[in-house]
């Protein structure tokens, strides 16, 4: 090691280490107070993803047609529900074709077939059975 070399031990008398889920840094001039995180210190770029993205591409048309009514579904904006078919409804004079998806407490989501992508069909390693998610609450 050099004289010209530095290690972060130069700095444990000035500095303070924090395990923290920032994802940058900042700086109050004021208090001469300067927040770096590892990703800026090493170049790299911490990616975080939504709940929403975290679902990928969902159901296709083909997958969709091999539901059974019954079928427990996840929407990535509403919840656990149950397949209960497809079906032809009519929003401002427009027909419009969906999957009708109940839900906890007599709840009915009609998913257009464009929305498909929001919709997976629910998978649990040991076959249980899920708790239905109630529309309009945050489950």
């Amino acid at each position: 090691m050099s004289d010209n070399d530095i290690s972060i031990r130069d700095f444990y008398d000035y500095a303070t280490f924090y395990n923290s889920s920032l994802s940058s840094g900042f700086i109050i001039p004021a208090d001469r107070f300067v927040y770096i995180v590892e990703n800026e210190i090493f170049s790299r770029k911490r990616i975080i993803r939504s709940k929403k993205e975290k679902f990928d591409k969902g159901l296709s048309m083909k997958e969709a047609k091999m539901l059974n009514i019954g079928d427990y579904l996840v929407h990535s904006d509403r919840g656990i529900g149950i397949f209960e078919g497809f079906q032809t409804i009519t929003v401002d004079g427009s027909k419009q074709d969906c999957i009708k998806v109940l839900y906890a407490n007599d709840g009915v989501l009609y998913v257009n077939l464009n929305s498909i992508s929001k919709i997976h069909k629910y998978a649990a390693a040991d076959g249980a059975v899920p708790r239905l998610s109630k529309l309009g609450a945050n489950d």
